[in-house]
């Protein structure tokens, strides 16, 4: 145990220096003196975890969860709140800025979900036929749960932005329910779900920069934590705040019948209240508005990190925007399906299923996957206690006949659509890049001649550029002329910047057009093309 201790300690240590470091990297140190002030001074505060990792005496001679663990906890839980909440410069996302003027327009006696949203203080996500995101479409405690901070803002004048600091205390909160979880083994193992705040903050989907995945994830864990009331209602909150939730939810319930079916009635009745108490007002509000949250974000332009969206917006295997809705709806039930047949072998596994069925969504943004992860610690340390070995397993009995036939009955589907939909999106793809030419000289790069080909049998018009180096996918640039072009025609365009974050300073580009959710791709080597530009003027 001594042993076990040590390596954690320091395995958490490690990462978050690893983390400052990253941090640091990514901010610019010398417009932001203070963040990196206090990113420097909490570097003493992963000192003492070393120290204690080395000599845990120095705390406590018994070496208990409840002394040296909890020490190391708390450092690295201040550690990062500190420094979440001095990275707070902005909105982060347009999520989080619609959020608070969502909350605005509800404040002013105003319907959220009829107001026009553009955003000024993050960057806008686009939609495949070139307009902004203008319209709300979050559940309505999204923005209802920030109206506390958003009047001590108000009457504190501040701006609205530090909202995002109740995006960090529900991290906050997530972690420590799954380190009290860990306090029962009597391991300190229970401090590793530190570590996910500091890999979470470097890959990007940190609460100071707009991301609320963590606010229904802590609703989520208390209602796996509890058997009571409570877990009705936190579920009911969790699926009032995003509808990211929603997926894990069947499975919750089940999971909730079949281990404590004495209180799930109950639990499901202050399920369906909650829920009710919440949607109802906005529903009568407006029905027709209040629809716009049943969204599948077909309409968006695709944005990844993993999953399905990648082969298709790289090129790799195109297909029509239904697939993506059909294969999720069809992942999702036959997960059901497999969770309830092999339920006591696969009772923990419930936290799975929704990266499954995510992997098949249009947009597959890294907050849709990071939260998972965190939660399966709660049933790592349900199911496994720690202060003995176990060596017996039980017995893994599922019907693999029945599994394996509707698995290949699935895939079967599966492919057989995946084909019609390649050949449909193949068949109807008006657009083809011919050509991509530098419009502006030097470094950056903020104009380019694209020519464009109409292969379609009818005209059509490009509705988005984008424009992309390796480390940023997201950048819409303008374009000019905009008109019909006839079948079997070219057409150039000017695609242009005048934002300067949106400016290229890369040796590759890639360039896709846009017409609706056909996309063309091109990519451009600039690294060849001032070779060549040298040789001809040596």
């Amino acid at each position: 145990m001594m042993l076990r201790r040590s390596v954690v300690y320091i395995l958490v240590g490690t990462v978050i220096l690893s983390s400052l470091f990253v941090l640091n990297f990514k901010l610019n140190i010398l417009n932001n003196p203070v963040e990196a002030g206090l990113i420097s001074i909490s570097f003493f505060g992963v000192i003492a975890i070393f120290m204690f990792s080395l000599s845990p005496n120095l705390l406590s001679s018994t070496r208990k969860i409840g002394s040296v663990d909890k020490v190391i906890f708390y450092i690295s839980i201040t550690i990062y709140t500190l420094i979440s909440i001095g990275l707070i410069h902005n909105y982060g996302t347009d999520d989080q800025e619609y959020i608070m003027e969502a909350l605005s327009y509800f404040m002013k006696g105003q319907n959220p979900y009829l107001g026009l949203y553009y955003p000024v203080d993050a960057r806008p996500t686009y939609t495949i036929y070139g307009t902004v995101v203008h319209n709300f479409v979050y559940p309505p405690l999204s923005f209802l749960i920030y109206l506390p901070i958003a009047l001590l803002l108000s009457l504190s004048k501040l701006p609205l932005y530090y909202s995002n600091v109740v995006n960090i205390l529900f991290q906050d909160a997530l972690v420590f329910l799954i380190f009290r979880a860990g306090l029962k083994r009597e391991d300190p193992i229970a401090t590793l779900p530190v570590i996910f705040l500091f890999i979470i903050a470097d890959v990007e989907v940190p609460g100071f920069s707009g991301v609320s995945a963590s606010v229904w994830g802590t609703f989520l864990a208390i209602s796996y934590l509890y058997d009571d009331k409570r877990s009705g209602i936190a579920l009911a909150l969790a699926n009032s705040f995003s509808q990211i939730s929603w997926l894990i939810t069947p499975f919750l319930l089940l999971y909730k019948f079949r281990t404590s079916r004495g209180t799930f009635f109950t639990n499901l009745k202050w399920f369906l209240g909650t829920l009710t108490g919440v949607f109802l007002p906005f529903m009568l509000w407006s029905p027709e508005a209040f629809l716009h949250i049943f969204t599948t974000d077909l309409n968006t332009i695709p944005v990844g990190f993993t999953g399905m969206t990648l082969l298709n917006f790289t090129g790799i295997f195109e297909v029509e925007p239904w697939y993506f809705t059909i294969m999720m709806g069809a992942i999702g039930l036959f997960s059901l399906y497999l969770y309830y047949k092999a339920f006591k072998t696969l009772r923990e596994t419930l936290w799975i299923y929704p990266m499954l069925v995510m992997w098949f969504s249009w947009r597959t943004l890294t907050e849709y996957f990071m939260i998972w992860p965190m939660l399966m610690f709660l049933s790592v340390f349900r199911l496994y206690d720690f202060s003995t070995v176990q060596t017996n397993f039980p017995e893994i009995r599922l019907p693999k006949k029945e599994i394996g036939t509707i698995f290949l009955l699935l895939f079967t589907v599966a492919g057989s659509l995946g084909v019609i939909a390649h050949t449909q999106y193949v068949s109807q793809d008006p657009l083809r890049i011919v050509s991509v030419s530098l419009d502006s000289k030097g470094s950056p790069i903020y104009s380019l001649n694209i020519t464009v080909e109409n292969i379609g049998k009818s005209s059509t018009n490009i509705t988005l550029v984008r424009v992309s180096v390796p480390d940023h996918l997201n950048m819409v640039w303008n374009y000019s002329p905009n008109y019909p072009i006839k079948p079997g025609s070219n057409a150039t365009i000017k695609a242009y910047t005048d934002q300067h974050a949106l400016e290229i300073n890369g040796s590759c580009i890639t360039v896709q057009v846009y017409s609706s959710y056909y996309i063309s791709e091109y990519k451009l080597n600039l690294t060849s093309i001032n070779m060549s530009t040298s040789s001809n003027i040596s």
